[in-house]
């Protein structure tokens, strides 16, 4: 069960679903929205989440079906000491 209430439509911001319709794309689409849900009509193609630093790329899967952009892009950097 999502935590949205079940009569609204997963959220897909209105930018990002219109690309999808168009075809034949050639690059990669790069979104900065990463509250953006995964839909069916996304698989198959690669999409660059924004991480706050740099365009991550992702390629949709089956299994990404209603999960939001954000799970798969880490946005906190590994702890390290030192500047090396």
């Amino acid at each position: 069960m999502s935590k949205r209430s079940s009569w609204k439509f997963n959220y897909v911001h209105e930018d990002l679903f219109q690309v999808f319709f168009v075809k034949n794309q050639s690059s990669t689409l790069k979104s900065r929205n990463r509250s953006s849900t995964i839909l069916p009509l996304f698989l198959g193609n690669d999409i660059g989440v924004y991480d706050g630093y740099t365009f991550f790329k992702l390629s949709l899967q089956s299994p990404m079906v209603g999960h939001k952009l954000g799970e798969f892009v880490r946005t906190r950097q590994t702890f390290r000491y030192g500047k090396k």
